[in-house]
């Protein structure tokens, strides 16, 4: 890392305070100048930060890193300079930020030549190269991050390595090849020049990952979602392009409705028709999904977009877990009102679960940087780990209590960073509820849930059969756990209970046991039918009162024994209460009633 010493000189100028400590402090209007050909780009930012503190600033923290992680090889690099000057144009000195003796790599002082006072702002010109990244080979080429120098966020008492500072942008690019490109503003203006190059305008209040990116999917198709504009782009793939606009469009409804908000009135999702599952986000208003993931993916990515990406973000940055494991909970809640495959959730489950039974440190919290490296590259605790907190939680609270605890959490500490602290203080708020023994033991302790079925019994009592399941306690940590219990009559119910060391439930009449499984977070029913011949066929949740609950099954399905699950919700996405339901099988115009029980 080399030191850059520049002349000083500062031109400070008067802002109006019309704004909070935790409102927008930093606006960039940038003009960047691509060349894709060798993947870099050329910035010059006019900056004005606004000292919204209680505090003199006698220097800016910027974080900057012009040669982010390297994807799959990727050769190009610039030289990490960069200068910044006052509003005449003089040169300011800049300098590697020391923390503890020692220079924190892409970080960077900038001293002002006069105490910038509370209510007051700077207005920088900033020039700066960075390269262009590679992500998932060579078909996503991206500008993310702190691609142009960006200012760091600073409480009253210090700066704050690591979060992201949310800023309003206005930017210039060009030129580009298409009109259109996915990136985190709206574009407000499109001029071709004389040679059939781009140069794209464009805006985003309140973000804090201003990005872009230049790839083969260079076909789109748009729609709307209320007052959210939602851009799919593609290859070639068009079915696949407009399954995924309507998965987008459906996903945004939904969390709007569970959330009572969208972060923002943009969303630009990237569909390749490459292998595998999964996606990811690319910056604020930009996610990628790969193509055997649709549904789970979508939801999943836009999911993270309340949390960590676009709304609230984690106050460490290495150690993400909180936001990673309520952005899964927050698909999770989607899939279930869907009725879709929940094959994810259970891997994610399985590895966490290993990695205890492994004697892993799986821990979250007060963990030096090379553990958190550690856990990522073995088992992704961060992910597996942070999803099975917010499961167990759902248990302790109850659902409907622990999407009070969402909609209050991104309500309070909107485009602000937070920990776990701030969550535990949120959930104690809205529950009532003390919970310091669940946050020690999940979070800052490497308890484990493990639990086993040792033992099922059938009896008769007052000529009803009773059913006993044993289970058996083997890890450090006690939570509420579901047990699924499927009869030979092809009726089954779930049933949860707070497991100690050894505890039973009691099933409702019916036939023997066929078979008995712990099913963490599933408050499930599996409903088997058979039909001897293929046809149109439905399969109907109502309730005791004869109300519709939830459709299963509408359409088409062949000869023979089928099964489908039901996962408690309705068709609106809500819980249904613990009780009687009845199964309504329709076929050729005939119909058959069976009953279900759901004990939580």
């Amino acid at each position: 890392m080399k030191s850059l010493i520049r002349t000083i000189g500062v031109l400070i100028v008067l802002c109006s305070a019309t704004e909070s400590a935790g409102n927008v402090k930093c606006k960039y209007d940038i003009s960047a100048v691509i060349d894709e050909s060798n993947r870099t780009v050329k910035t010059t930012t006019k900056l004005v930060y606004c000292n919204y503190g209680s505090k003199n600033l006698d220097e800016l923290l910027f974080h900057f890193t012009p040669n982010q992680e390297q994807h799959q090889g990727d050769s190009a690099a610039v030289d990490e300079g960069f200068s910044v000057a006052d509003e005449s144009g003089q040169l300011l000195q800049v300098s590697p930020f020391v923390q503890a003796s020692e220079p924190l790599a892409d970080y960077f002082v900038v001293k002002l030549g006069r105490p910038l006072v509370p209510d007051e702002s700077a207005q920088l010109e900033i020039k700066s190269k960075a390269a262009i990244l590679k992500r998932c080979g060579a078909r996503i080429r991206n500008l993310r991050g702190c691609w142009h120098p960006k200012v760091v966020r600073r409480s009253d008492e210090d700066w704050q390595i690591g979060i992201e500072q949310f800023a309003d942008y206005h930017a210039t690019v060009g030129p580009l090849a298409k009109p259109l490109i996915p990136i985190s503003g709206t574009v407000t203006q499109r001029q071709k020049d004389k040679n059939g190059l781009w140069t794209i305008t464009c805006e985003a209040s309140n973000i804090p990952d201003f990005s872009m990116v230049f790839s083969r999917a260079d076909n789109v198709i748009s729609g709307t979602q209320g007052d959210v504009t939602i851009n799919c782009f593609y290859t070639k793939n068009k079915d696949q392009a407009e399954r995924i606009l309507s998965i987008a469009k459906d996903v945004v409804a939904f969390y709007r409705n569970m959330y009572g908000f969208y972060p923002g009135t943009l969303l630009n999702v990237i569909a390749y028709d490459a292998g595998g599952g999964g996606g990811g986000p690319i910056g604020s208003n930009i996610v990628y999904v790969l193509r055997n993931s649709l549904e789970w993916g979508v939801a999943h990515e836009i999911g993270h977009e309340y949390w960590g990406w676009n709304w609230v973000t984690a106050k460490n940055p290495l150690n993400n877990w909180l936001c990673l494991g309520m952005g899964i909970w927050s698909d999770r809640q989607y899939l279930q009102a869907r009725n879709s495959s929940f094959t994810y959730y259970s891997r994610s489950q399985n590895k966490y679960i290993n990695a205890a039974r492994d004697g892993f440190n799986t821990k979250l919290e007060n963990l030096t940087a090379a553990d958190i490296e550690t856990q990522a590259n073995k088992k992704d605790l961060a992910h597996n780990k942070g999803y099975a907190i917010a499961l167990m939680l759902e248990y302790v609270l109850g659902k409907d209590v622990l999407r009070e605890v969402a909609k209050t959490t991104l309500d309070r500490f909107a485009h602000q960073a937070i920990d776990a602290t701030d969550f535990q203080s949120v959930c104690k708020e809205v529950s009532s509820q003390e919970l310091d023994w669940f946050f020690h033991q999940w979070v800052y302790t490497d308890d484990s849930l493990d639990y086993a079925v040792v033992d099922a019994k059938t009896t008769q009592v007052d000529s009803k059969q009773q059913i006993v399941v044993s289970i058996e306690a083997k890890g450090s940590a006690r939570m509420p756990i579901d047990v699924l219990l499927e009869l030979t009559d092809g009726t089954a119910f779930v049933g949860t209970d707070l497991i100690r060391v050894i505890n039973s439930s009691v099933g409702p009449d019916g036939g023997p046991v066929l078979r008995v499984s712990l099913v963490p977070g599933s408050a499930t029913a599996r409903i088997s039918f058979e039909l001897e011949v293929g046809g149109f066929a439905r399969v109907l949740i109502y309730d005791a009162a004869g109300r519709l609950v939830c459709t299963l099954v509408d359409g088409h399905k062949t000869a023979g024994r089928h099964g489908v699950t039901w996962h408690g919700q309705t068709n609106y996405g809500h819980r249904a209460g613990a009780g009687v339901y009845f199964v309504r099988l329709e076929q050729q115009g005939k119909a058959r009633v069976e009953k279900v029980l759901m004990l939580r």
